[in-house]
């Protein structure tokens, strides 16, 4: 006759149970552990993935806009008369949401062509400066001006120096 432990009998059931289980497949608590990971790591991704979207926003405006400052300097140190017969000045004015360029005659007096650069949407320059002047054959501006966009709860400074310099003064905490 064969006799059974009943403790190695008990270690073979133990080892069988486990080797069902884990054959099994998952439980609904692991499931929903991994959903609520899952969930949370992509919230976290998204929320920041916005945020890079809206800094790079203001980062490209801030770009389009010193582009567009350089043209109008380079515009009035090689003299470009665009509808002029004598040139004056290259003129930057700005608004909340937009800004323009033109050149200023001498004769006929007035102004030439004006362009138009809109700026993005949620994206608006503060603090409205006056007009920056860009004068001829490479004479600088009378002052020195700074120019803040804002957009997104983010400022970003630009600087026109009185040699016409434009300096990129990058993200800061306000423009004042």
């Amino acid at each position: 006759m064969f006799l059974v432990n009943p403790v190695v009998a008990l270690r073979v059931a133990m080892v069988v149970f486990k080797m069902l289980a884990k054959n099994r497949g998952f439980t609904l608590i692991e499931l929903l552990l991994v959903i609520a990971v899952g969930a949370i790591l992509f919230t976290v991704g998204l929320a920041r993935y916005n945020d890079f979207n809206k800094r790079q926003t203001v980062k490209q405006a801030a770009f389009d806009l010193r582009n567009d400052l350089q043209s109008a300097k380079t515009k009035a140190f090689t003299g470009n008369k665009s509808s002029c017969a004598t040139l004056d000045r290259y003129r930057v004015s700005f608004t909340a949401n937009n800004y323009q360029t033109n050149a200023v005659c001498v004769s006929p007096a007035g102004s030439g062509t004006t362009t138009t650069f809109p700026l993005p949407a949620g994206v608006n320059i503060s603090n409205s400066p006056q007009p920056i002047e860009f004068k001829i054959l490479g004479q600088g501006v009378e002052t020195q001006r700074t120019i803040c966009l804002f957009g997104f709860n983010l400022y970003y400074k630009i600087i026109v120096t009185t040699t016409g310099e434009i300096q990129d003064g990058g993200f800061v905490t306000s423009c004042s």
